[in-house]
């Protein structure tokens, strides 16, 4: 097997609200990541002649992704589009965060996601996606029959920028990528 081909164990996630330009704003690292899962969709058709199938064509057409994080963070929330932190007040211990979980109007916009896995002999992987929308509002899980964290669930699809599903980079070495810090090299990473 080449470098980065056995990987293992999710490393690192990072969101970003993508603008209208294309443009990215400060990722957020995902503290407490716990999943990000991509399932390419392809359209199908198989064309019969015959009694038989003579052709298929299998199209990619999207990307689904679910993400899956400890707690509720609430800043990830808002690059999602989902949340707006409204005020913040007082000193520590009596700090107060208002957040408004928002309705209607012209819905949720776009962000951009990166995740990393370790990878067998000291590697990384990164796999990215630049345009995705949430499905679906966020799932929040509080359990009370049992000593948990609780949780944040989130089903989104991903649309291809030019042609592109999704971007994928291996590196030999882990210490060769840094995850980015501002919009700039985030959007770097996917050219």
């Amino acid at each position: 097997m080449e470098f980065g081909e056995l990987n293992y164990v999710l490393a690192g996630l990072a969101v970003a609200k993508r603008n209208a330009d294309g443009t990215f704003d400060t990722p957020i690292y995902i503290e407490n990541g716990q999943m990000y899962s991509s399932e390419p969709e392809h359209e199908t058709d198989k064309l019969s002649g015959y009694g038989q199938y003579t052709e298929g064509l299998s199209v990619p057409k999207g990307t689904k992704l679910s993400l899956k994080m400890g707690g509720i963070e609430y800043d990830v929330l808002a690059a999602m589009g989902v949340v707006t932190i409204s005020a913040s007040s007082g000193a520590t211990p009596h700090r107060t965060k208002t957040i408004d979980w928002g309705a209607g109007g012209e819905g949720v916009g776009y962000f951009g996601v990166i995740g990393t896995s370790a990878a067998k002999g000291g590697g990384i992987v990164a796999i990215g996606h630049q345009k995705v929308m949430l499905e679906e509002g966020i799932s929040v899980t509080a359990d009370g029959e049992s000593n948990k964290f609780n949780i944040s669930e989130a089903s989104a699809y991903s649309f291809p920028v030019n042609n592109q599903l999704f971007r994928g980079k291996t590196y030999e070495t882990a210490a060769d990528f840094t995850m980015p810090t501002n919009g700039i090299d985030f959007a770097n990473f996917f050219s």
